[in-house]
Parts: structure tokens; sequence; C-alpha cells
């Protein structure tokens, strides 16, 4: 038992000295063509370890730019973070005045904006053609950053080697995208377009809030329109209504897990 541990421990010296032995060996040598390379001396070394050295040469620098350029994006990215889903925490309130300055007919940006380029913008809340679309855009703006949020986290749960493997194999960013990281986010995908289409389902507070269901009921969505017969004291056809809604869901969710769902 004790020659055994006794030939272990030799063993074990032995290798750890013939490494540091090799290594010293190796960074000595390269030590040596770099300063003749700074020189501007030849190097007089064959061709196959020539060739190897500026590989390493060249790759060491690659993964040093990378790792430059990642730290760099890194140092903004709970900037960005915030900034995206700043409007998802905010109230409701607050947005709609923002907005409301944004889509004013007389001094808003956007029709400042446009009339830059020679186009007189609408009266966007007052116009029958413009307000939905409006209320759309301001809904998807504002809930935007939790779908960004989600798809992060499953972009970050991907790892790195699954698209690695696509390179090595020759495959483009659009067909790595296409045949590699899309199918692994199908999970992801499918839980963003349950929560978004429930939610604009039940398209009620932009509405309530920015034009009350005008101009002439032309924004008056299926949770408003239930809304207002609760409050007309019409409890039967409120309650009718509520109930196709939940139906309508039930379908369109059913459709999106069929769709969506891992095969």
């Amino acid at each position: 038992m004790f020659s055994r541990k006794y030939l272990i421990v030799v063993l074990s010296v032995a290798s750890v000295a013939m490494a540091r032995h090799h290594s010293r060996k190796y960074v000595t040598r390269e030590r040596s063509y770099a300063d003749q390379e700074i020189r501007g001396e030849p190097i007089d070394v064959e061709p196959q370890t020539r060739a190897q050295w500026e590989a390493v040469a060249e790759e060491d620098a690659r993964v040093g730019y990378q790792a430059d350029r990642d730290r760099g994006v890194k140092r903004f990215q709970a900037l960005f973070k915030v900034g995206y889903y700043l409007p998802v925490v905010t109230s409701i309130v607050a947005i709609a005045v923002i907005w409301r300055f944004v889509l004013s007919p007389d001094n808003g940006l956007l029709n400042t904006v446009l009339g830059w380029v020679g186009i007189d913008g609408p009266n966007w809340l007052a116009s029958k053609t413009w307000a939905m679309p409006s209320l759309i855009a301001m809904a998807v703006w504002r809930n935007f950053g939790s779908a960004m949020i989600i798809f992060l986290a499953g972009l970050q749960g991907i790892p790195e080697s699954v698209e690695e493997a696509g390179q090595i194999d020759g495959a483009g960013p659009w067909q790595r995208f296409r045949y590699l990281i899309l199918p692994l986010l199908r999970p992801t995908v499918l839980f963003t377009s349950v929560t978004t289409g429930i939610g604009y389902l039940q398209f009620f507070e932009e509405p309530f809030v920015m034009t009350q269901g005008g101009p002439l009921d032309s924004t008056v969505s299926v949770s408003m329109a239930t809304y207002d017969q609760f409050g007309f004291g019409n409890y039967g056809l409120a309650t009718s209504m509520a109930y196709i809604l939940f139906v309508v869901i039930a379908v369109i969710t059913f459709i999106q897990f069929r769709l969506l769902r891992e095969k």
C-alpha cells in the first residue's frame, strides 16, 4: 500500500515537471518569434510551425476583440431592458398623457414630424379611420416590454454550442435561425402568443382612457361594450357577451397550442 502511494506521488510530480518544462519551452519559443517579428527579422521556422503560430495569434486577436465588443454591449444592456420594460409598469393615465401629446392634431409630435416632409397629419383620435389603429399602436408599444423580457430569457437559455455546431456544419445566419434557434424558441413563442392574444382580446384600458369609445363608437372593444352594458343595468346581455368572449379566447388559444406545440 505504501509503495503504491509513493509511486503515485512520484508519477504526479514527474508529470507536473514535464508539463512545466514543455509550457516554458513553448512560451520561450513563441516569445522569441514575437521579438523577431517586432525587429523585422526573418523567422527561421518550419512552414507548418509558422502557420500554426499565426493561426493561434489570429484566434487570440479574434477572441479578444469579441470579448471587448460583448463587454461594451453588456454595459448598456440593463439600460435598454429598463427602457423597453418601463411602459409595462407605468400607469395607463401617464401613458395616455404622453400619447395625447404625440397624437395631438395641432402641435403633436407625430404631425410635426409629418409636416417636415410635407404631409398634413389627421386628427388621429377624432378620426373613425385612424382612431383604432392609433390605440392599437399605443397598446403594442405599451406591452412590447413583456414580450422582450420573455424572448430574452428564451434566447439566453439556448446553449452557445448549438449555434457553434451550426457554424461548423456550414449553416448561414438565416439557416441557423430557421432550423436551430426558432425550433428551440417554440415554447417561448407559444407562451408569448397565448398571453398576448388574451391581452388584446380583452382590449379595454386604452379606449376607455383615450377615447371613451369614440368617435361614433369606432373604438369600442368587446370588453368595453360588456362594461357599458353592466353600467346600463343589462346584466343578462353583459353576461352573455362575457361568455362569448371567453369561448373566443378558448378557441383561439386551442388553435395556438395546436400550431405551436412541440412536435
